[in-house]
């Protein structure tokens, strides 16, 4: 686990990220988020990798990876820390705007 978080972090130091660089860190963040989910304990750490994931998803252009992660990253900070807390707070916020910003629910809302 250890060497898949000094990949991701080398990723996040380089300046410029080819979309070859992209897919490697979504690489790396689903085999660290498979290796997480086994240990079946609720987490900010897992919720953190699938914000990552997520916005990973958001710069390839695939707005449903995207949403499935956002939604899972809310699930586990609702677990972790409560619906009340400021985080989840604001992660759902950004969840409406996801979706209202994806013209599949727009016209799957007329």
């Amino acid at each position: 686990m250890a060497d898949l978080r000094l990949q991701i972090t080398t990723y996040y130091h380089l300046e410029s990220r080819p979309q070859a660089d992209i897919y490697a860190a979504m690489n790396n963040l689903r085999e660290l988020a498979e290796l997480m989910e086994q240990e079946e304990l609720p987490s900010l750490e897992l919720s953190n990798v699938y914000l990552e994931q997520s916005s990973l998803f958001h710069k390839l252009g695939d707005q449903r990876g995207r949403r499935l992660k956002h939604r899972q990253a809310l699930q586990m900070r609702l677990l972790c820390l409560g619906a009340n807390h400021p985080s989840c707070v604001s992660l759902a916020s950004e969840g409406l705007t996801i979706s209202q910003d994806d013209p599949v629910v727009l016209r799957a809302g007329h």
